[in-house]
């Protein structure tokens, strides 16, 4: 389909198919239903910069279920047939055999650590180029 037209009553909805040589045909689906789209069928448009401001500047209708004559029995999980479970996005990857457990915890102060230990690595240097000579 090149174009949606949706129903009244949101229960169907019609359009012309994507495939050339069907101006007139006309194909309906009843919805709820699933809808593919073939990679380069839709093609990206971006927006000029005057659109975009006019687009700012257009205020958003904002309406409620009340509004388009429909009550809380017409959108229930019984008369619509299909229901949105919970989602969560998936757990972080982790790379195979390593656990946060299993990282070494640097103390706070480890950079003074690390001054300390160059300190005596340099004095130890000093006292080996006297005692060589």
């Amino acid at each position: 389909m090149t174009a949606i037209q949706w129903a009244g009553d949101f229960k169907s909805a019609t359009g012309p198919p994507a495939y050339r040589g069907a101006a007139e045909e006309v194909v309906e689906i009843k919805l709820p239903c699933l809808l593919t789209i073939e990679k380069g069928s839709a093609k990206l448009a971006i927006p000029s910069l005057p659109g975009l401001m006019k687009a700012k500047k257009r205020p958003v209708d904002a309406k409620n279920a009340a509004a388009l004559g429909l009550s809380a029995a017409d959108l229930g999980k019984e008369a619509v047939g299909t229901w949105m479970g919970e989602f969560a996005p998936p757990p972080p990857a982790r790379r195979a055999g390593c656990s946060p457990e299993s990282l070494p915890r640097w103390p706070r102060n480890s950079s003074k650590i690390l001054r300390d230990v160059e300190e005596v690595i340099d004095d130890c240097c000093e006292s080996l180029k006297i005692a060589i000579g």
